[in-house]
């Protein structure tokens, strides 16, 4: 009975949405000075953060409502506990991971479509081979950059516990990343 204790089940879950909302603040404050000229014309910083967050709280929402909903379930089955909290542990590591490639996608995304990355981002990953030539190509800087901040994320996640020993370990090297891979952000 005690698995069902808020604490215990939920903690990784907190951590994980609160560094991912930290991540996505900081990458739409990033994005927001480098675009400055085009966010002061529409007048609309307020609309800007607010609509962000909501896109990124349903984002998790829809990444994580499974997990938690099982987590409480899984854990009071002591034969399969343990394997579940290994399983989830990995799982908030790659959604932390998935809201890092994004940011680190981002930029790149913009100066070639002048949007952020949307469906067309998607269709692109239907050709797999030809996608990473191209970004191999064209973009070694922000491949090494996502893999650099996708082993400092994992490496921070790792260990006995499914939460992060420190979550400026993570969000400090992305935004380090994101605003030293492209030249024309800083």
């Amino acid at each position: 009975m005690r698995a069902l204790f808020v604490g215990s089940w939920l903690r990784p879950f907190v951590y994980t949405i609160v560094v991912c909302l930290a991540i996505t603040t900081f990458s739409r404050f990033g994005y927001l000075l480098w675009l400055s000229d085009r966010v002061v014309a529409t007048g609309g910083i307020g609309f800007i953060l607010l609509q962000g967050l909501r896109f990124d709280l349903v984002s998790l929402g829809l990444l994580l409502a499974i997990p938690a909903a099982l987590t409480p379930i899984l854990n009071s089955i002591r034969i399969v506990a343990a394997t579940w909290m290994r399983l989830l542990k990995w799982l908030l590591t790659l959604t932390v991971a998935l809201f890092l490639f994004m940011e680190v996608a981002t930029p790149p995304f913009i100066l070639e479509y002048d949007v952020r990355p949307n469906f067309l981002f998607l269709e692109y990953l239907k050709y797999p081979r030809e996608v990473f030539s191209m970004l191999f190509v064209g973009y070694k800087i922000e491949l090494l950059a996502a893999a650099i901040i996708f082993f400092c994320s994992t490496g921070t996640f790792s260990g006995e516990s499914s939460t992060p020993r420190s979550p400026l370990a993570i969000i400090m090297p992305s935004e380090t990343s994101i605003m030293a891979s492209r030249p024309e952000m800083a």
